[in-house]
């Protein structure tokens, strides 16, 4: 998903016996939309892809276009840089794609530079319990955090 436009078939019905051919089948595909790529062209790629017009292509629900890719020469850019060097001096500071959905896409009307940056040194531990019952960070990395916060408003 962070080289191209991605589709995934999360939820597929048909048939009902093993020895009957369905009269009919619903696929719902996901796609995570790259950069560069937008709803419409994805569409008539799938349609060109499928060449029947037997089969019946519905959006369904909100279609979320891809996000803009944020300037690193801005200077909200350079203030986000300066603050995580000084509470992360050993880290490696490079743009990158989030391939996750966050709720930035709200201010896309609001301004042209969104950065998706989480204060925090991810580890394996921590990956594992992402998004799981258990979630959490250590009381190190969440102080790390805080310190990355107090910074970056200072900055402000």
């Amino acid at each position: 998903a962070m080289i191209r436009t991605t589709a995934v078939a999360t939820i597929i019905k048909g048939g009902e016996k093993e020895n009957a051919i369905p009269s009919g089948v619903q696929a719902k595909i996901n796609f995570r939309i790259l950069p560069g790529d937008n709803s419409t062209e994805i569409i008539q790629k799938v349609k060109a892809v499928i060449h029947d017009d037997r089969v019946v292509i519905t959006v369904v629900g909100k279609i979320e276009e891809a996000s803009t890719v944020s300037s690193v020469e801005s200077e909200s850019f350079a203030l986000l840089h300066h603050s995580i060097e000084k509470i992360f001096p050993d880290a490696i500071i490079s743009p990158s794609l989030l391939i996750a959905q966050t709720d930035s896409r709200h201010f896309r009307n609001v301004t042209e530079n969104i950065y998706r940056f989480i204060p925090f040194r991810m580890n394996d531990k921590i990956l594992d319990t992402m998004h799981g019952a258990d979630e959490k960070v250590g009381i190190a990395e969440f102080m790390e955090a805080i310190a990355f916060y107090k910074e970056f408003i200072k900055e402000l």
